[in-house]
């Protein structure tokens, strides 16, 4: 009986010195397909700018009076805070963003000062510097008629609790802006404005009697506040500079000055002063001399804010009553699309570079008792 020959494994491959090449080279050929398939599957992460990111609308609470909100303020995406008057009845409310969901915290104020009479507060003003170091300012009713309670108030959150304070005189609190925890300015009305040095609380005045609305600046002694007040019925718009030793007026114009006008509210980037007002943005040369860096005809600006030299936003509504944004990068002015909706004027903004969060209006009030406010998120 013949019998066929049999064959080895090892006789299926090229062999060398009885080895089969493929046991040799296993581990070798397993490295170089883990390499090629993580540059494969895993591709790097594209960074988006807020030109290209998607905007969401939130609205805080029940949509139907929420109406003033004033304050915006976070540590990160994840730690964002807005306050401001609800206008309900007498109703103010503080909200808290954590990443997934707004939160009411307006109880954090009754926790603060032990229960006592609302009269009207309100929160106007938020400012931080970290998620366990959180500012918020307001005011009380001033139709009270004692002077304790229609105070200016400010609430500190320490990550763990929030503590309120009555800060010096019976003035309210609208702005508020420092460089750290011991270094904190909050202005109100009067032309007043309060220093805290981490331990106690000195007050100041401004030169004229103004309602200290927006507080910015570059350091310890550069520090600048603007104040609105009226002259024979015209609004009359100031800004101040403290020094380090003292205050005085840099800018004032009336609303019947030729253009450029100044804004409401100024910031800072690459250590300029920028505001925005009407169709320009302009920036500041020197006393009384502006540049207007950026116009739109179509715009009506009223807010803007710098988060850096590439990342500044300035807000406002357009001609036709739409939203509108513009955003700079450091190279140019664009429109940010996705938010230009309807009778809608965009009032705050804040950003860590990976989300954006901004606050707008109704322009009129729609199918309610009065305009509300709401969220735009953009990632």
């Amino acid at each position: 009986m013949a019998y066929l020959p049999t064959r080895d494994a090892r006789d299926c491959v090229p062999c060398f010195g009885g080895e089969n090449i493929i046991t040799r080279y296993l581990p070798l050929i397993f490295l170089l397909l883990q390499c090629c398939s993580k540059d494969t599957i895993v591709p790097p992460e594209l960074e988006r700018t807020p030109r290209e990111y998607t905007w969401v609308r939130d609205t805080l609470g029940d949509g139907t009076y929420q109406s003033t909100m004033t304050g915006l303020w976070g540590s990160s995406s994840h730690d964002v805070y807005i306050v401001g008057h609800a206008s309900n009845f007498g109703d103010k409310k503080m909200w808290h963003y954590n990443g997934q969901a707004w939160e009411d915290i307006t109880f954090r104020y009754f926790q603060a000062f032990g229960g006592q009479p609302i009269y009207g507060f309100t929160p106007v003003g938020v400012f931080g510097f970290g998620p366990n170091d959180v500012w918020i300012v307001g005011k009380r009713d001033t139709s009270a008629t004692s002077n304790e309670l229609k105070r200016g108030f400010t609430l500190r959150y320490d990550g763990q609790t929030w503590t309120g304070m009555w800060l010096p005189a019976a003035y309210a609190h609208l702005a508020i802006w420092g460089t750290a925890s011991n270094d904190i300015w909050v202005g109100g009305y009067a032309g007043q404005l309060v220093h805290f040095n981490g331990s106690s609380w000195q007050e100041y005045f401004l030169p004229d009697s103004v309602f200290v609305n927006h507080i910015d600046g570059l350091g310890i002694t550069k520090v600048y506040a603007e104040g609105l007040s009226l002259a024979n019925s015209i609004l009359r718009t100031t800004y101040y500079e403290w020094n380090g030793v003292s205050w005085s007026r840099i800018e004032s114009q009336l609303d019947t000055a030729p253009p450029p006008l100044i804004g409401g509210v100024f910031t800072f980037t690459n250590g300029d002063m920028l505001t925005a007002r009407n169709e320009n943005v302009l920036r500041r040369i020197s006393g009384g001399n502006w540049q207007i860096i950026f116009n739109n005809p179509q715009a009506h600006f009223g807010v803007i804010k710098a988060f850096g030299g590439s990342n500044v936003f300035a807000m406002g509504d357009d001609n036709n009553a739409n939203e509108l944004v513009y955003h700079y990068n450091g190279q140019n002015w664009s429109r940010i699309t996705g938010i230009n909706n309807p009778g809608g004027n965009v009032i705050r903004a804040w950003t860590d570079g990976k989300e954006a969060f901004l606050v707008a209006q109704e322009l009129s009030n729609h199918g309610t008792v009065w305009p509300r406010t709401f969220v735009l998120r953009g990632k």
